[in-house]
């Protein structure tokens, strides 16, 4: 049967509607009834007060607009103010108190395939519990201390976060 001989009826020229509608090279409409149909097409009705609602006019917001205005005032104020002295507060000496930590751990070259230095670690007079409590209060030492940095720095560092989004907000507005 070629393409000629086939009967037409009203479903041969009908489309898949979603695919129509949805067609990227056309573009979005967003009034589309309004483009395609008219005014006439959108109903307009007016919808009447509830009788059940009180009238709200701006009187009604004032009076909180001032509670809660100044209060945020308020909270802007504190929050800079405790920015700023978070700032001057900072130490004048960031250097870790290692004064207890044998200079061996602090070392660069810190290797425990070098037998001077396993030697040193692991001295024979030395048992497996004592030499895991040193370890331990080593260890706790200098995560009290990374702690200590980490909480002095936090400030600055989720103030150069935001400045860094609102950069980045306005140079995507910027386009």
């Amino acid at each position: 049967m070629n393409v000629g001989d086939e009967q037409w009826t009203i479903y041969t020229a009908a489309q898949h509607l979603p695919a129509v509608l949805t067609d990227p090279n056309r573009g979005k409409q967003i009034n589309f009834f309004t483009k395609t149909w008219g005014d006439t097409f959108v109903d307009k009705t007016v919808i009447e007060k509830s009788p059940f609602l009180p009238e709200i006019t701006y009187a009604h917001f004032e009076s909180y607009l001032r509670k809660y205005g100044k209060r945020y005032k308020r909270h802007l104020r504190l929050s800079q103010t405790k920015f700023e002295n978070i700032q001057i507060k900072q130490p004048k000496s960031t250097n870790l108190n290692t004064d207890n930590i044998p200079e061996i751990y602090l070392r660069h070259q810190f290797n425990l395939n070098d037998p001077k230095v396993f030697a040193e670690v692991f001295q024979e007079n030395k048992t497996e519990h004592d030499l895991q409590d040193e370890l331990s209060y080593y260890l706790d030492t200098v995560e009290e201390q990374i702690a200590h940095q980490v909480s002095q720095k936090s400030g600055a560092f989720f103030h150069a976060m935001t400045s860094h989004d609102t950069i980045m907000e306005q140079m995507g507005t910027a386009w």
